[in-house]
């Protein structure tokens, strides 16, 4: 062929034109046939393999919470499909310082927990756990011992015995601030001697009406600024640290009044000279932490506590001397020089002899 001319189209014979419509429709059948096998053995791998993804929410209330007060958790345990969840099962070992109060469940599940007022785990299992979500409320008691600013972690996990592809979502954890307010309350009253140079004894007690512990937070939680017409002697207390501080006659006292208890502090003096006829009144002062949130920030007093200062003990030193004759005769009488002598230094009054 020569350059410049053009082939000349190709003539296929109608028997072989025939023949390539038959390989093309064959073709097409074989192709139709491989998809439909590949698309029943996708099904039949998917339904040879169930999952289930389970996930877990837990929201604590109230947040912050008081100590010596309940807390309440609610624990939502989700199938998120897409098959059901076999053998599903969730369980929250109780925080420190947390005690068993309340579980509520819906129904299908069975759930162990420990007895009210202990620690331990609670747990919930349900044999098949459809597609869907379940909800738990769950209580427990804060101790009252807990100081204020704690914080309080608790996490549910849930599992099952379908595979699980997502395991980044099974557990839930809720955090809780814990306050701790407290009311204390104080009585003072005194008892010993009355007049100068005699011994004094303040009992004071400290109460605490409320269900949080008064922690021993910075500062003090009483002090006592004593009269100047006393000398202060000692201080102590049934629980923390008294502190006597003589040079400024003031008593501090430091420590824990737990929720529903006392505490009994003791402060002994001696009242001075020259203080006849007055009257002596002294009141301590409370400080505590009413709001639980770790400090000091209310405070309150004692009662007044007041007595009369009597006259100085009169001391009259009495003597006694007795002589008589060393010697006597017969039938006579006997003189006795009897003397009766106060030393002082004040007159002694109803004396008798």
């Amino acid at each position: 062929m020569q350059v410049g001319q053009s082939r000349p189209p190709t003539l296929y014979k109608p028997k072989e034109i025939q023949m390539n419509k038959r390989a093309a429709v064959r073709l097409l059948i074989l192709l139709s046939v491989l998809f439909l096998v590949s698309q029943a053995e996708t099904r039949r791998s998917h339904a040879g393999i169930a999952s289930a993804d389970l996930s877990v929410t837990k929201v604590d209330s109230p947040d912050p919470v008081n100590a010596g007060s309940n807390l309440n958790y609610t624990i939502t345990v989700t199938n998120n499909g897409p098959d059901a969840a076999t053998n599903s099962s969730w369980s929250d070992p109780l925080p420190a310082a947390t005690t068993f109060t309340a579980l509520s469940a819906p129904e299908g599940w069975s759930c162990i927990t420990p007895e009210i007022g202990d620690s331990g785990t609670v747990s919930c299992s349900n044999s098949s756990f459809g597609v869907g979500s379940a909800v738990f409320t769950l209580t427990v008691a804060v101790a009252p011992t807990v100081p204020a600013g704690t914080t309080i972690s608790n996490t549910a996990t849930a599992t099952s015995g379908t595979p699980d592809g997502n395991a980044n979502n099974n557990s839930g954890t809720a955090i809780s601030t814990v306050l701790s307010p407290a009311n204390v309350k104080g009585t003072k009253s005194h008892s010993g001697g009355t007049t100068p140079g005699s011994t004094i004894s303040y009992l004071i007690i400290l109460s605490n009406n409320g269900n949080s512990d008064q922690q021993d937070n910075p500062g003090d939680e009483f002090t006592d600024v004593l009269p100047s017409s006393l000398t202060l002697v000692s201080a102590s207390a049934s629980g923390g640290t008294a502190i006597a501080n003589i040079a400024t006659n003031t008593v501090s006292w430091n420590g824990v009044v737990s929720a529903g208890d006392t505490i009994t502090i003791t402060i002994d003096a001696t009242i001075k000279a020259g203080t006849e006829e007055q009257t002596i009144s002294n009141q301590g002062t409370i400080s505590y932490d009413a709001d639980g949130n770790g400090t000091n920030e209310a405070s309150t007093s004692t009662n007044i506590d007041s007595f009369s200062v009597g006259p100085s003990a009169q001391n009259a030193d009495l003597g006694v001397t007795k002589t008589a004759p060393d010697t006597a005769t017969f039938d006579s009488d006997i003189t006795y020089v009897i003397t009766v002598v106060n030393g002082g230094p004040d007159t002694a009054t109803s004396a008798t002899l």
